[in-house]
């Protein structure tokens, strides 16, 4: 229930922050490469700042807090946007990465040792950009409606997640100490699968961008998807089982989604069904610091986006992208193995 709640509450805020980006920014008397620079500013705010803020919450043990906060500033810079669109677009940032850490974190620490729960919640941000990034571009005069919603979320996620706050306890779920070694591979692994999973994506929908609003809008659906399908399949399954084999299985169909819609949206469902995992694992090897571990590879999305930002396409050609993806699924296959077991969670 509290991962399907918060995760609408993280589609709501990723369509208004791209809301105000493509419509506030967007203005005739801006040139488009200001946009653009803002644009990029927000993603580097936006992802990056998620690992600061989550170490200060985690501090402060105030996910709850910290996550209500976030949806206020949204519904602001919302408002703002018409008058104040630089300023708006600053404090959908802070926003957003507030509200990413203060819900990811809660729902890693309240949701036991499985990826289900953390599916879920992430699950629906795809969709709520791209659908935010239309209607902004698209002049759709829905600003009220989404600040409605919105308010509305405000306080379902008030009343879904636990008055209380752990002060200073962590919930470990029985995870045993790892020698620091041990964590900073297996953290180096995982964040490397979480990079070139962010670059791979980002290349699959560029390649069909400016073809068919459609497929993109079936890329972010099957994006959302994989994400909530991989942990639910993953903690019935097998970790490493589940992102393994859809990695590897991924790789041929990417390489052939510049040529095929079909193929690109089956890739895309393959490669995001491992993000739950890597977020769940990286939480493993920091159990005391939930926000923290959800906000690392957060920045490590923007590392792996940045090349995209500049209009610098990494893996041009389809044999690019299948090495890259096969890469990703040996990171992902290695670095899950040195947590231990996981064939099945149960």
């Amino acid at each position: 229930m509290v991962p399907l709640v918060l995760g609408a509450a993280h589609a709501l805020v990723d369509l208004a922050c791209a809301f105000v980006l493509f419509r506030d920014l967007n203005v005739d008397e801006v040139a488009p490469i200001t946009v653009a620079t803002w644009i990029i500013a927000y993603d580097a705010l936006a992802f990056v700042a998620q690992a600061p803020f989550g170490l200060l919450v985690d501090r402060l043990r105030a996910y709850r807090s910290v996550a209500l906060v976030g949806i206020v500033a949204v519904v602001v810079a919302l408002a703002i946007g018409p008058s104040a669109p630089k300023a708006a677009s600053v404090l959908a940032g802070v926003g957003n990465a507030l509200y990413h850490v203060g819900a990811g974190g809660h729902v890693l620490r309240a949701c036991g040792p499985g990826a289900r729960g953390i599916g879920l919640f992430v699950g629906p941000g795809a969709i709520g950009l791209c659908i935010g990034i239309l209607w902004g571009a698209g002049q759709v005069p829905y600003r009220m409606p989404i600040a409605a919603a919105l308010v509305a979320i405000l306080v379902a996620a008030a009343w879904a997640m636990p008055q209380a706050e752990a002060s200073g306890v962590a919930l470990r779920h029985g995870v045993r100490p790892r020698p620091a070694r041990v964590v900073g591979l297996c953290l180096g692994l995982l964040l490397a699968t979480v990079t070139l999973r962010s670059t791979i994506g980002d290349n699959v929908v560029e390649e069909w961008r400016g073809r068919s609003v459609a497929i993109v809008v079936a890329l972010a659906i099957t994006a959302t998807l994989g994400k909530m399908v991989g942990g639910l399949l993953a903690d019935r399954l097998g970790w490493i089982r589940v992102g393994g084999a859809a990695l590897f299985v991924a790789a041929p169909v990417i390489a052939l989604g510049r040529l095929s819609p079909f193929a690109a949206v089956a890739g895309m469902l393959l490669l995001q069904t491992t993000t739950p995992l890597t977020l769940k694992a990286i939480h493993e090897l920091l159990p005391d610091r939930p926000a923290l571990a959800f906000g690392i590879p957060s920045a490590a999305l923007f590392v792996g986006a940045a090349p995209g930002l500049v209009s610098v396409w990494l893996f041009p050609a389809w044999p690019a992208l299948l090495v890259a993806t096969l890469l990703s699924a040996v990171s992902v296959i290695v670095g899950l193995r040195s947590l231990g077991d996981r064939s099945a969670v149960g």
